[in-house]
């Protein structure tokens, strides 16, 4: 023990200078360790920051496609009852189906449902309007073919008119009078057809175009929900959300009203010339 005491007796500056120096480093190893250790976090949480921003902006682009998509849609439908052909219409509805396919991987499991309903309905408004557009473009096809003959008959009329058969003679004369007679015959015959061929067109244009606004009013409300599931989403104010969303319906439901105004006065024209 008297070795020990007199070895540290001797010792004591050496002895505590190492003490110093074995603290010192531990506490540099500590505070390095807690430093990368906070390091290694504020990487992660930046990353994971950065992440959430990523999806979140994602996300947003997908739902402001989607929305777009959805307002488009619902604005052709006041012009799909006249229109000529359903190829831009089917080109629109295959682009829309992707968005919202993209949207129900995304979004949460309620918007997600709700989303896959109003594709539903939009897959039946689809075939809905394949089916009833069908004797329309019958109607029309008929009518085209009727106004050509009508036009034929006209020329003819018209070259008599002109005095086209005055160098023929007293028999050739009598027979082109005879058969313009009746072509004016056959003229107001095919004329009272087409004019009837017109109003059925009409009746039937129409009938597809309000049957396409009642239907819309009844999936509004759908709209609606799946609208304030992206403004919740988003974190937006929901003060007053319902009357956000019955502004949003009413816009819509206007739009369509005046497209479908517009797209309904080219037939209702040829009503009043005929």
């Amino acid at each position: 023990m008297n070795g020990i005491s007199t070895f540290l007796q001797l010792n004591s500056a050496l002895i505590t200078g190492l003490l110093g120096l074995f603290g010192a480093l531990a506490g540099v190893i500590i505070t390095n360790y807690y430093n990368s250790k906070n390091s290694d976090k504020k990487i992660n949480f930046d990353l994971m920051d950065k992440d959430r921003e990523r999806k979140f902006n994602l996300r947003k682009e997908i739902y402001l496609e989607a929305v777009d998509s959805i307002v488009d849609f619902e604005a052709m439908l006041g012009a799909v009852a006249t229109a000529p052909s359903l190829d831009e219409f089917n080109d629109f509805h295959r682009e829309q189906t992707k968005k919202l396919k993209k949207l129900e991987l995304i979004s949460d499991m309620d918007i997600s449902i709700k989303v896959a309903d109003l594709s539903a309905h939009f897959r039946y408004l689809i075939n809905y309007i394949l089916t009833a557009k069908e004797p329309i473009f019958k109607i029309e096809r008929e009518l085209d073919e009727l106004m050509e003959k009508i036009n034929e008959i006209g020329k003819k009329v018209e070259w008599f008119d002109n005095g086209g058969a005055k160098s023929y003679n007293a028999k050739a004369g009598e027979e082109a009078k005879l058969e313009y007679l009746m072509n004016i015959k056959l003229g107001q015959e095919l004329s009272a057809e087409s004019s009837e061929k017109v109003k059925l067109l009409f009746h039937e244009q129409h009938k597809l175009a309000m049957y396409l606004l009642d239907y819309f009013d009844n999936i509004s409300g759908l709209i609606g929900t799946i609208y304030k599931g992206f403004r919740a989403d988003f974190g937006l104010d929901l003060f007053d959300s319902n009357r956000h969303d019955l502004s949003d319906q009413i816009n819509l439901k206007q739009k369509i009203n005046s497209n479908f105004q517009e797209a309904m006065g080219d037939a209702k024209n040829k009503i009043s010339s005929l």
